[in-house]
């Protein structure tokens, strides 16, 4: 039995709207404002990405197929995992990558080329009712041809409670776990019992012109910027002034929320002379929040290890084993702040 695309956008969570090109089914995570305003960035495409986006429903069906193409979205990632959780256990992927770790080429510092290419894939969800969670990848565009379950069988959408909209760079985006359900926002979503919005994107500042209003009317907003502003930004004038503009705007945007500022998680680099120092970036944050109400201020530096076996490229982006240990940190925060 093939699922309609209106039913499938009903189970679809993590994004701002949908389009149809070739007879696919595509997800914008952003609003079309958004992404004119990135127009003009050297890795636009990267707006397209698949990350966040869930598809959620209760069903009773034994099997689950799944028709889809995947698609270079400017990154320095091919790699890509499709994860199927059934009542929130991960029971099987699809993926172009054999084992659970890409190849990254130390001396090249670059990660390995895989087959950016779609499959039809089928997967075993068991007998009786159950809860089913279709996440999609981080570095590529997903775009669906078609979902099928068993004839005649129950597919009813899940919404969960409350809404999460992150915002961030490329660790925010997901970079470097290769499954998406190891992601911090996938986890932190989980413990607070919201659907999410992912506007991570790889490479990205403090730039409050990129930012338009969500349709989402959220309950939490996360913000986790600073780490290309320190090896970027020319000055420390343009840093801090960016900085305080892009927090006004969450703040004033997101009114009844609450906005948690997270600084940057370790780098190996974190010593390296730019125009200011690593540390620099937490001070300011905090100065450009302290008068905001809604806003909270939580210390990620620690959040991961600061071993270069829990990133993926071995100096800045968490693999699968760093996001969990980078949720776990977070999540421990969150209680403390009594969340």
């Amino acid at each position: 039995m093939n699922i309609d695309f209106d039913l499938i956008k009903k189970c679809t969570c993590g994004v701002e709207y949908f389009s149809v090109k070739s007879g696919a089914l595509c997800f914008h995570r952003y609003l079309k404002e958004e992404e004119n305003a990135y127009k003009n960035h050297e890795k636009y495409k990267r707006v397209f990405t698949s990350s966040g986006v869930v598809i959620s429903f209760l069903t009773d069906s034994k099997m689950l197929k799944i028709d889809y193409d995947v698609f270079d979205a400017g990154q320095t990632r091919s790699f890509y995992s499709i994860d199927i959780e059934k009542n929130g256990r991960l029971i099987d992927s699809a993926k172009n990558v054999k084992g659970e770790k890409p190849f990254f080429n130390e001396k090249e510092q670059k990660y390995a080329d895989y087959v950016v290419a779609g499959d039809i894939k089928q997967f075993d969800l068991g007998k009786g009712e159950k809860k089913i969670r279709i996440y999609f990848p981080f570095a590529l565009e997903t775009r669906i041809n078609s979902i099928e379950l068993d004839d005649n069988a129950k597919i009813i959408p899940i919404k969960r409670d409350k809404n999460i909209i992150f915002y961030g760079d490329s660790i925010t985006q997901g970079y470097d776990a290769l499954h998406p359900t190891n992601h911090y926002t996938k986890k932190i979503a989980n413990y607070l019992n919201a659907d999410f919005i992912n506007k991570g994107f790889g490479g990205d500042t403090f730039r409050e012109q990129v930012v338009f209003k969500s349709k989402t009317n959220p309950d939490y907003v996360f913000v986790a910027f600073g780490t290309n502003d320190f090896s970027k930004t020319k000055t420390k004038k343009e840093f801090v002034d960016c900085c305080k503009a892009y927090y006004k705007k969450i703040s004033e945007f997101y009114a009844d929320a609450t906005v948690f500022a997270l600084t940057p998680i370790w780098r190996k680099d974190y010593l390296k002379k730019t125009a200011f120092k690593f540390e620099c970036v937490k001070e300011e944050i905090i100065k450009a929040t302290e008068k905001l109400k809604n806003v909270v201020v939580i210390d990620g530096f620690d959040f991961v290890p600061h071993n270069p076996k829990l990133y993926g490229d071995l100096r800045l982006h968490p693999n699968d084993k760093g996001f969990i240990k980078y949720a776990k940190s977070l999540i421990k925060q969150l209680k403390k702040h009594g969340f």
